[in-house]
């Protein structure tokens, strides 16, 4: 696709776009630098005059093209055991495809193909030993030939079997075949939050028990010192039924970034721009308070709330008044200002 004008980046912040145009978007911006320095330049407009204490710079808005970008740009392409053939990724890539019956690591059976993640397509397959079907993150080729991107992809998995809840996706292991590799995690049924939406808002009480099941899963993965970063209804999977009316998954800690580990190289954008917090845009450190923002946005979605936005605050006057001081805590634009942990919010939703 073509280069972004600032008319799209504004409404690619606003939320204002189509799921799938958000996504077509996110993907150039994998692999154009040029864009992800305008979209950083108008970010950093939307939240003007806001400050923020958070101190240590994260990302250097000016160049953010540095090292820890999960997703290559340029990439080329190079024979892999993954034959017959690839199909095109983000920024026009190669993408790893493998077809039904296929064996990986003689031990999982394709199913068939369920998606595509920032590092490559996801497939069903049977655990032949287990006897149950997992998801298969099958890796690129430049991804598998760039030791940084493994080492962060392994990161993300000693991180997601950290934490262990029900509104959280299990991560078993990452295998390889051949000189390739691929993840391996839990199947999750349903449909994402994004797709959901696009066929209504649900009644209040469903989208409010979806918000409380996103803000347990931070809660635990919070508890032990994983900040998310890149929490989007596309990372959130829905599953209708059940004592609750719904269940909630979130996916992707691909982009969590381990407290316990100190802070992030610079120079990344990191996250998906239509989700940032205040202090995201402006490149200060993400924090677990940064997550609570981003669960807020997603709560505009839900509510069918107009989000802040280039000093536009969110008119919450439709909520019921037992939740929008809560909404209203989680959209501060100080990060001091919000609710100082997700605990506390899962606490305030559940007395809401």
């Amino acid at each position: 696709m073509a280069c972004l004008d600032e008319n799209t980046v504004v409404e690619l912040i606003q939320g204002l776009l189509s799921p799938p145009a958000r996504a077509r978007i996110e993907q150039h911006l994998d692999a154009c630098a040029d864009c992800r320095r305008l979209v950083a330049e108008v970010a950093k407009l939307s939240f003007a005059g806001k400050s923020s204490r958070s101190g240590r710079r994260e990302v250097d808005l000016e160049d953010a093209t540095g090292s820890e970008d999960p997703t290559p740009s340029n990439p080329t392409g190079t024979p892999s055991p993954f034959a017959p053939g690839t199909a095109s990724g983000p920024g026009g890539g190669p993408e790893l495809q493998v077809l039904p019956e296929q064996v990986l690591a003689g031990r999982f059976r394709i199913v068939r193909r369920i998606g595509r993640g920032s590092f490559g397509a996801v497939y069903e397959a049977e655990d032949l030993q287990l006897r149950e079907r997992v998801a298969l993150k099958l890796l690129r080729p430049e991804v598998q030939r760039n030791p940084s991107l493994l080492g962060h992809l392994h990161h993300e998995i000693v991180v997601g079997r950290r934490i262990s809840h029900p509104n959280v996706c299990r991560i078993h292991d990452l295998g390889t075949w051949g000189e390739s590799h691929f993840i391996s995690m839990a199947l999750i049924e349903g449909e994402s939050l994004d797709r959901y939406l696009e066929r209504g808002r649900p009644p209040l009480e469903v989208a409010a028990q979806i918000l409380l099941q996103i803000a347990s899963a931070l809660a635990a993965a919070h508890a032990q010192g994983v900040v998310h970063r890149d929490l989007k209804p596309s990372n959130i999977m829905i599953k209708e039924g059940g004592s609750q009316g719904v269940h909630v998954t979130v996916m992707d800690f691909g982009l969590a970034r381990d407290l316990r580990a100190g802070p992030s190289l610079s120079g990344a954008l990191i996250g998906s721009p239509a989700y940032w917090s205040p202090e995201q845009a402006r490149g200060d450190r993400a924090t677990e308070r940064s997550d609570l923002y981003t669960l807020g946005l997603i709560a505009c979605d839900l509510f069918g709330i107009a989000r802040p936005s280039f000093g536009v605050q969110a008119s919450l006057g439709v909520l019921p008044p037992a939740l929008r001081p809560i909404l209203e805590r989680c959209l501060r634009a100080r990060p001091e200002e919000r609710f100082d942990s997700a605990d506390s919010l899962v606490r305030a939703l559940e007395r809401a």
